[in-house]
């Protein structure tokens, strides 16, 4: 694209025939409000002027300076980004002594006067880049504030979700977002009511109000002395702020451990080291110290890790549902083929109400296995409770699930 005679614009030129050591030629503060780039041209008869670009957001905001000293005589900076909306311009003399013909020329471009501007690929993109043509590698802004590759459709459209946004997350690309994956069975579910799909079956117990935690296992194995079964956890859940939390708690076996923080909820437990075994030799449970709500969490025997569809949202946070699985089956025993309604509940702890938000029903004499994967994602808010549950009409039914969101933090 070639200049236009209307499309640069000489903004300040000034020569001085002598200038003395110390002296600078000065452009005073202009308005760069309607300005792409900026060409900047100093001229002397020695080397070692200095070039001094000060820029601010507002008329009276903080000066930021950028100052070069070059050991030639002439500098040419052609095609520079205006940082800020306020640009001063200086060409001093710093060389020991007295210059000739010493000139500073500073022209505004617009548009495209100044034809294409290239840019490295490894160049990191900023909301101050101008806008550039990156070596056929054009990058943009998303839906989401990030900066990404953007790529042609089929239809010759250009996206910026050449990456999806899910596999960005998962890869920790995207600074306010995590993947969370939540699972969990029971293995015995019976007629005759409700129960939630996690290891330890029964109601959820869901506390109100702040406690400490205790960790025990139904075996003394499971205990940093033993080296032989889970000698340590990892607990991730709400503390009593409904903010996100964690704890490392070591094992002693059969005698309760007691956690230092207050909890609310629990999302996840892990092992943090194990022994010999492997894994829990006994089923570590996790529950309130005063007992006054019961089971939080459960590690089952032969396993490092909590098996329950329950998750807690932080205060300041959405968990985006996108994906959930749901088997069921019948293991053991007569009863032939159940039916199976799954559940899906939201506990409020804003209101202290809980409210069902999905349902179905599974005829294992036609599926056993059922996925969804909504288009639009499910949200279950900060300082909610999402929880499955199954109701069947055959006892001995298992039920396994899996559901998969993003967690955006939203502070």
């Amino acid at each position: 694209m070639a200049n236009s005679a209307n499309s640069i614009s000489s903004l300040f030129t000034q020569y001085e025939a002598t200038l003395a050591n110390g002296s600078e030629i000065n452009s005073d503060w202009v308005d760069c409000s309607t300005v792409d780039k900026f060409v900047f041209t100093g001229d002397a008869s020695a080397s070692g002027m200095t070039a001094t670009i000060d820029s601010k957001a507002t008329e009276s905001g903080v000066v930021t300076t950028t100052t070069v000293t070059y050991t030639d005589s002439t500098l040419y900076q052609v095609s520079l980004a205006c940082r800020q909306r306020y640009m001063r311009f200086k060409w001093t003399n710093n060389t020991g002594s007295q210059v000739t013909d010493a000139s500073l020329e500073i022209k505004l471009t617009f548009g495209s006067s100044d034809k294409g501007t290239t840019i490295p690929l490894n160049h990191t993109i900023s909301d101050t880049t101008q806008s550039v043509v990156n070596q056929t590698v054009l990058k943009a802004r998303d839906v989401n504030g990030d900066y990404t590759n953007v790529s042609v459709s089929t239809s010759g459209e250009l996206s910026t979700t050449n990456i999806p946004y899910n596999v960005r997350v998962g890869n920790g690309d995207v600074s306010n977002a995590t993947v969370w994956n939540k699972f969990g069975y029971n293995l015995d579910v019976d007629s005759g009511g409700e129960e939630l799909i996690a290891s330890f079956g029964g109601t959820i117990n869901i506390m109100t109000s702040g406690d400490t935690l205790d960790v025990v296992s139904s075996s003394a194995e499971d205990g940093a002395g033993t080296s032989t079964g889970v000698l340590s956890v990892l607990i991730t859940g709400i503390s009593d702020t409904n903010t996100a939390q964690t704890e490392i708690v070591t094992m002693n076996g059969t005698t309760p451990v007691t956690t230092s923080n207050s909890w609310l909820g629990i999302n996840r437990v892990v092992a943090l080291s194990v022994g010999s075994n492997g894994s829990a030799v006994g089923t570590i449970t996790i529950d309130d110290t005063s007992n006054a709500v019961g089971v939080q969490a459960e590690i089952p025997i032969g396993a490092n890790v909590t098996q329950q569809c329950v998750f807690h949202t932080p205060i300041t946070n959405n968990l985006l549902t996108e994906w959930l699985i749901i088997n069921a089956r019948k293991l053991s025993g007569a009863g032939g083929s159940p039916r199976v309604t799954i559940k899906g509940y939201s506990y409020s702890r804003v209101t202290s109400v809980t409210y069902e938000v999905f349902r179905l029903d599974i005829d294992t004499s036609v599926e056993n296995t059922v996925q969804l994967t909504p288009p639009v994602p499910f949200v279950i808010g900060g300082r909610e409770v999402l929880y499955f549950t199954a109701e069947t009409n055959t006892n001995n039914t298992t039920v396994n699930c899996r559901f998969s969101g993003i967690l955006i933090d939203n502070t």
